[in-house]
């Protein structure tokens, strides 16, 4: 739904157009040491705004993906924050931040219309060093990752659908308080994406390093699924050694590295076109087999 990539700017760079206004927020190098390639905040009420808008607003599934670098742990730090209520509870539609104070721990919060569902992980955040978090939330499951790890997971009632309102998504703030209740990001950020599904295991695995996963590995399919050829400069072919049938009638989607989804369609004996697609790295997602593969567009 949104990718900012901060490479001297707040843009949105997917097709969405979720732009980020800059309130003085001030870019900084990244954790690559590359110069205007992610930001800082100060911790005093400054962040980027994105004004609402329905491609911010999936009703069943979310993730939020970001490298964050806090300098201070005693703040409660709002990462990614798409406010629900201004002052008021439940909070927040969807939430990526800490508890703060000198034993924080990372948070990944939900909301339906009357109640707020908060994920407190098992780890404690450490500062002066970048991260990468990540929370996702699918069939009534939420689940948070911290460097490619999960750190905690919780089941909220079945059917829980997220509220939205017409506040905007914040980078850095939740709310602005004059109060010196530190509620706000101090230190540095890079690389928010969010999405309108869930990131499996393997993807999660992939944002947080590519180099982990090699061409083939990324498969989690039981039955097995294999794609060929892999790389490919055309077409790619899914082979099942059982349930044929079905594969046969699934709904295949793909998607680039950034979530976006570019080719929907139901596998046949034709395979799937991906002549059309830039060179890079895709994945293949059949929910009918809780499965997603990588593959290589040459």
């Amino acid at each position: 739904m949104a990718y900012y990539q901060f490479n001297g700017n707040a843009n949105d760079s997917t097709s969405n157009g979720n732009h980020g206004i800059n309130n003085g927020v001030v870019l900084a190098n990244d954790r690559n040491s590359n110069a205007n390639s992610a930001y800082f905040f100060d911790g005093n009420n400054n962040y980027i705004d994105v004004p609402a808008s329905t491609t911010l607003q999936p009703p069943n599934a979310v993730s939020v993906s970001a490298w964050v670098n806090t300098t201070d742990k005693e703040y409660w730090n709002f990462a990614v924050c798409k406010r629900l209520n201004h002052a008021s509870s439940p909070g927040d539609s969807y939430l990526l931040a800490s508890t703060g104070f000198n034993n924080a721990q990372w948070q990944w919060a939900i909301s339906s219309s009357t109640t707020e569902y908060t994920l407190i992980s098992n780890a404690f955040v450490e500062e002066n060093k970048w991260l990468h978090l990540v929370g996702t939330y699918a069939n009534d499951t939420m689940r948070i990752y911290l460097n490619s790890q999960e750190v905690g997971v919780k089941v909220v009632p079945p059917g829980t659908t997220l509220s939205y309102s017409n506040l905007s998504l914040r980078l850095g703030l939740g709310i602005v308080i004059t109060s010196g209740a530190k509620a706000a990001w101090k230190g540095y950020m890079d690389e928010v994406r969010i999405y309108n599904r869930k990131l499996t295991y393997d993807e999660v695995r992939y944002l947080y390093n590519p180099a982990t996963l090699s061409t083939d590995e990324l498969t989690i399919a039981r039955p097995e699924i294999a794609v060929y050829p892999n790389p490919t400069a055309d077409k790619i072919y899914l082979d099942l050694k059982t349930s044929k049938d079905v594969l046969d009638k699934s709904e295949i989607t793909v998607t680039d590295v950034a979530g976006k989804e570019v080719v929907k369609t139901t596998y046949g004996s034709d395979g799937i076109d991906v002549s059309s697609l830039e060179t890079g790295v895709y994945f293949v997602q059949i929910p009918a087999f809780n499965t997603t593969i990588k593959f290589v567009k040459d």
